[in-house]
């Protein structure tokens, strides 16, 4: 995923090591973008409603470091 000059990258295993596992054409994401000025609270708050979502399990959370660039960025896997 690409914004502006950051990059994230994410690995994962395309042969899961567990019996009965989830196929990985169900991993999607979804990215929060805000300005510098929003509080990391308010950021991780909407996080954790996108997390919660009925029928969906998260894998993963990630953010920028804090105080990195002019935007704040964080995903739920």
């Amino acid at each position: 995923m690409h914004h502006g000059d950051l990059e994230a990258v994410v690995f994962y295993r395309t042969q899961s090591t567990s019996h009965n596992s989830e196929p990985t054409d169900s991993l999607t994401y979804n990215t929060i973008v805000r300005d510098e000025d929003i509080d990391w609270n308010t950021i991780q708050s909407e996080v954790l409603m996108n997390a919660n979502q009925p029928n969906k399990k998260t894998v993963a959370v990630g953010s920028t470091f804090r105080n990195v660039g002019e935007e704040k960025i964080s995903v739920t896997f």
